[in-house]
């Protein structure tokens, strides 16, 4: 007996126990049991759950539903919560709730996972079931809910109360929502296999606002065909408290929508790819909605208007499979407070089992100004502004759709074809401006296209590979105040277009204008063509210039001026990735008939070989080799040579690199230079091989105009050039055995070297440089000269320790000096022994013999005025000499002057033992000389002196030319260099 009474203690304290601990986690316990039922849908948390034999009481509820939507219900008050439960007692369940908030899912909220039945398996939200769900509906739904306050969380919150009846009998459930304003009612009702649902929404002022029926009859156990029709004003909707998404474009929107939409379900009515049949069709209607100010720029309005109807059918869903198209309508788009931006008229239809759809119609592009002013734009373009446009476009083009299949790359084509045609006398202008100062002339202007014929755009699939073809557009830049501009024609123009693009095209320019360059440059009736190739794909640029011609009449700047010139390139190809650029050529030619810079003109051409250029970030690197054969060069004093170059360049950011290599006749120089972009500094070294010259090759036939030719010998130089001038200068000339002509005068036998450098502004020796001659004939030979040559800071040129041998005599002098800013200088001259029979021989006059021996001496003074002498003394060796001086008067001076008639005899045969005067010579060359002679005559008192004064005048210049043009200059140069 006490064995049963501790056993049944026992289970009385189990039992105890175990419902003490269900009541204690019967919320937890709840969730767990409910959760496989309500499938794809959980609840997350339940509180305050109070069970009851015909209440259930729950103070709050969270709910997460498969959509990814959010319900949270507080005050739940479940009564007759036992037909909801056994599923086999007809549902006499009533709910009501003191308040719902219902939360639709976030835009890229992921899909709730999926949840799991009570045998553990998955279930997906695809495998709803539409009889299943109505059956669940009937079975799970209280009799009646009525919700106190019910708030829809968006964008927007919407306050109301809401009412759900269920009718067993007569298969229906109806909903009944009620807001401040707005009344929406909500009927379906199942009937054999049929389901009709049909939605009311209304304004309790204003009437019906939207209203939608729907049919849907069962075909097979897993199909439904469904007959859809919805009608609504658009006014009238547009007054409700939409999402933000949808209210920009409601303002101002009207119209009435009147749509019926027919299709084949399947049971699985989430299974998109088993929808099939589909049609939608639009009635005819006029409606207009709003378009939100970013689209462009400002608001605008978008209307459609559909003339009978426009009807969509479509084969499948996934993939969608358009099986027929039919309708048309108008469209227009128009910006506030501009005139309208789109006209277009549409046509939809089908031919040979595809669906087609025709548009035309016209762009105004001044309605685009809002836009091009927009933020969105100028920040996509910080350097460039586009304040206006305007313009038309006239359009037309059609599409064919297709069953949507998938492309290699993983994206979806819809349209079979696509063909769209701008057509002529489209135009397009607009007004640009660039920030801050404009150098070029630029700072403001217009951009205008013009279509004379049509540009036409084709694709076999969209997305797709797209085909660009025009047989010209016609562009023109021009500046605000219309003084610079530049027209353009793109001719034979084709592209394709998908993730790589390539174009192939003609391009003919022209600026009849000047136009400005950068560098204060201005070029003069410019025009240029060429063909061009160009290919791009993601950072990747590629292209190809060819058969480039660039030509213009004049190229002006601060110390430059071209006329005529031209460049030309065979081909030109560019590379551009991640912004570094890569171009070369294997050829370009600049051509020009007259270049001239300060002091120097140039015509010819120069041809530019293997052209590398680079530009990554802020490094640019350029380099290539040039040639030119026959430059012709032209200075300011008329010297002038034609010249074969070659040489290559190197450009490293500012600074260009280079040598050279110039050919002239027998002249060969060869140079090193480099210059800086930036500031105008450089530098040249430059070397002069040692050159042979000849009488059949001289120094003319590199250099013309000289007035010194170098007819024989070697002549070699090398040296550093600098500009601007630098310390660095100097320059060093050797001489060999040279022979020089400088006009009917010559010099044979040079031999020398000469250093110079730079300091400040001057050209200095640093000490005397040696130079000798062997002869030089100014029609008087002067033989076996040696000097040495000086030049200082004062601009003296000066020539030191002079001595030479003058006919028979010696010349010499400490210091002869001219200043080459042309002031005045004086030095001494010595000539000794001078022999005047030699002076007879070399001045060949048939008349006049002399002996004796004449000792100068000769101050010279040296200015810009040239050489003058003053005073110098002439007196003659003892024992004197002997002249003879025939015919010194004409018969009419020596009529009537008895003593000019002795005088003359006496010349005849004159011995004279004594002999001095004086010599002057001014700037004008007429040299006068006063002599005194002494001595006897054997025609006049030959037993007593004879004194005899003589004043001489003789033009120096005009006598040795006369000895010049005596003697044969080429027969004696070439007995000289024998």
């Amino acid at each position: 007996m006490q064995r049963r009474r501790a056993l049944l203690l026992a289970a009385i304290l189990i039992i105890t126990a175990t419902g003490s601990w269900i009541w204690l986690d019967r919320e937890r316990l709840a969730v767990a049991l409910i959760n496989p039922l309500l499938q794809t849908s959980r609840i997350d948390s339940l509180r305050g759950l109070h069970p009851g034999i015909d209440t259930i009481t729950v103070d709050e509820v969270h709910l997460s539903l498969a959509s990814g939507a959010s319900m949270r219900m507080e005050d739940l008050r479940l009564s007759h919560p036992w037909g909801l439960i056994f599923t086999g007692e007809r549902n006499r369940s009533r709910l009501a709730i003191a308040s719902l908030q219902y939360t639709p899912p976030q835009p890229q909220a992921e899909a709730a996972p999926a949840s799991t039945n009570t045998n553990g398996k998955a279930v997906s939200a695809e495998d709803a079931s539409l009889r299943t769900l109505i059956a669940l509906l009937h079975k799970t739904l209280p009799e009646h809910v009525q919700v106190e306050e019910f708030r829809w969380l968006d964008d927007t919150m919407h306050r109301g109360q809401l009412h759900i009846a269920r009718n067993d009998d007569r298969q229906s459930v109806k909903a009944n929502a009620t807001f401040d304003r707005q009344e929406l009612t909500l009927l379906l009702r199942s009937e054999g296999g049929q389901l009709h649902l049909s939605a009311q929404l209304d304004d309790k002022k204003d009437g019906r606002i939207l209203s939608f029926t729907g049919a849907l009859l069962a075909d097979t156990s897993d199909l439904w065909l469904a007959t859809i029709t919805l009608q609504s004003d658009l006014q009238k909707l547009s007054q409700l408290p939409l999402p933000d998404k949808l209210a920009q474009f409601s303002p101002g929107a009207t119209g009435a929508v009147s749509a019926r939409l027919q299709a084949r379900l399947p049971d699985r009515v989430l299974r998109l790819e088993e929808y099939a049949d589909i049609s939608v069709k639009l009635e005819k209607s006029s409606i207009q909605l709003a378009l939100p100010q970013a689209l462009l720029g400002t608001e605008a309005a978008f209307n459609l208007t559909v003339d009978d109807h426009l009807e969509v059918k479509l084969a499948a869903l996934r993939p969608l499979e358009a099986k027929s198209l039919s309708g048309s309508g108008n469209i227009t788009l128009t910006p506030k407070d501009m005139p309208t931006l789109l006209q277009a008229r549409f046509a939809s239809t089908t031919g040979q089992g595809q669906p087609q759809i025709t548009a035309a119609g016209n762009l105004n592009l001044q309605a685009l100004t809002p836009w091009l002013q927009s933020s969105v734009l100028q920040d996509k373009l910080p350097d460039l502004r586009l304040t206006s446009a305007a313009g038309k476009l006239q359009f037309q083009g059609s599409a064919t759709a297709k069953s949507l299949t998938a492309l290699p790359d993983g994206r979806q084509s819809w349209l079979d074809r696509f063909d769209l045609s701008l057509l002529p006398d489209s135009w397009l202008e607009l007004s640009v401006s660039q920030p801050g100062a404009s150098p070029d002339g630029w700072q403001n202007g217009k951009i205008a296209i013009h279509l004379p014929e049509v540009l036409a755009v084709r694709t076999d699939q969209w997305p797709g590979k797209m085909q660009l073809n025009s047989a010209e557009i016609r562009l023109r830049a021009q500046e605000k105040d219309g003084n610079i501009s530049v027209n353009a024609r793109l001719q034979q123009i084709e592209c394709s277009l998908l993730t790589q693009t390539r174009c192939s095209l003609e391009i003919f320019a022209e600026s009849p204008e000047r136009l400005a360059l950068p560098g204060t440059l201005m070029l003069e009736n410019f025009s240029m063509n060429s063909e061009l190739q160009f290919h791009t794909e993601d950072n990747h640029q590629q292209w190809l210039l060819s058969q480039a011609e660039v030509w213009a009449d004049d190229l002006k700047g601060p110390s430059l001026q071209a006329e005529r010139l031209s460049l030309t390139a065979p081909q030109l190809q560019c590379r551009v990735t991640n912004g570094s650029a890569h171009c070369e050529s294997m050829e370009i030619t600049a051509a020009f008939s007259t270049l001239d810079t300060p002091g120097l003109r140039t015509s010819g051409a120069l041809t530019f070989s293997d052209v590398q250029f680079r530009e990554s970030g802020r490094r640019t690197e350029l380099n290539a080799g040039y040639h030119a054969n026959q430059i012709r060069l032209k200075t300011a004093e008329n010297y002038a040579l034609n010249i074969d170059i070659q040489g290559n360049l190197l450009l490293e950011d500012a600074m260009l690199h280079g040598e050279s290599q110039l050919l002239s006749g027998p002249v060969k120089l060869q140079a090193q230079w480099q210059h800086n972009l930036n500031n105008a500094e450089g530098t040249a070294d430059f070397t002069f091989p040692k050159t042979s010259f000849s009488r059949t090759h001289p120094l003319s036939r590199a250099i013309e105009g000289l007035p010194v030719d170098i007819v024989a010998g070697t002549l070699s130089a090398s040296g550093r050039y600098s500009w601007p001038m630098g310390t660095k200068d100097h320059i060093h000339l050797q001489l060999e055995q040279a022979a020089a002509v400088f006009g009917d005068s010559f010099a044979a036998g040079v031999a020398g070297e000469i250093s110079l450098y730079r300091r400040g502004n001057l050209w200095l020796t640093d000490q005397p440089q040696a130079v000798q001659v062997d002869r030089v004939d100014v029609g008087l030979p002067i033989e076996n000269i040696h000097f040495s040559i000086s030049l200082d800071e004062k601009r003296d040129l000066a020539f030191n320790a002079v001595n030479a041998q003058l006919l028979g005599g010696t010349l010499e002098s400490s210091r002869l000096v001219w200043n080459l800013d042309g002031e005045e200088r004086t030095g001494k001259i010595q000539i000794q022994g001078i022999s005047l029979s030699e002076l007879a021989r070399e001045m060949e006059a048939e008349n006049f013999a002399a002996t004796g021996t004449l000792d100068l001496e000769i101050p010279m003074a040296t200015s810009s005025e040239g050489v003058t002498v003053r005073r110098g003394q002439v007196k003659a060796r003892p024992p004197g000499g002997r002249l003879r001086y025939y015919g010194a008067f004409s018969p009419q001076m020596l009529s009537g002057n008895p003593q000019l008639k002795l005088l003359a005899g006496a010349l005849e045969d004159y011995n004279y033992r004594a002999l001095s005067g004086t010599l002057d010579y001014p700037s004008s060359g007429d040299m006068r000389m006063q002599l005194k002679l002494v001595g006897r005559s054997q025609s006049v008192a030959a037993d007593r002196d004879l004194i005899i004064n003589l004043n001489l005048e003789n033009n120096i210049p005009d006598m040795l030319r006369s000895l010049q043009a005596s003697r044969d200059l080429t027969e004696a140069l070439e007995k000289t260099l024998q």
